[in-house]
């Protein structure tokens, strides 16, 4: 979405809370956009581990120097370029009324604080676009990532 002073934010925010799901309903936000720029901030001392085919084990996994650590913030690109993207759940450390996630942009102090009193967030972050796979909105043209 384009700024006045004629920058792109990129920024797309979705919200489902079907309310016939009951009590027990996950709430998803979605964020795309660059990543150039971005830190990440998330409550969170563990991550579920996933076996081959990203199904949870049941185990809890120590976040602490490792590329999941983002308790201190860390830049997006970065990160995910280190670990050749993301795609887990982490165990938020969520009270009432503090952020689990906040994204700030570097050049403009901008943030998308998440707030939720759940115990977890499912994160995605790809490193790449593969070849000859490009985003809807751009009706067929090559997607920036």
């Amino acid at each position: 979405m384009p700024t006045g002073d004629g920058k792109h934010k990129n920024l797309l925010l979705g919200f489902d809370k079907p309310s016939d799901y009951g009590k027990n309903t996950l709430y998803a936000a979605q964020t795309i956009g660059r990543t150039a720029g971005r830190i990440a901030k998330v409550q969170a001392d563990h991550v579920l581990e996933l076996n081959h085919e990203l199904i949870p084990s049941g185990n809890f996994l120590d976040v602490t120097n490792t590329p999941y650590d983002f308790r201190g913030g860390q830049n997006l690109s970065s990160a995910i370029s280190q670990n050749d993207g993301f795609d887990g759940a982490w165990v938020v450390n969520s009270k009432a009324g503090e952020a689990i996630v906040i994204l700030t942009d570097e050049e403009s102090g901008d943030q998308l604080r998440i707030f939720s009193e759940r115990q977890g967030v499912v994160i995605y972050m790809m490193n790449s676009l593969e070849d000859g796979v490009y985003f809807a909105r751009d009706n067929g043209l090559v997607g920036k990532a």
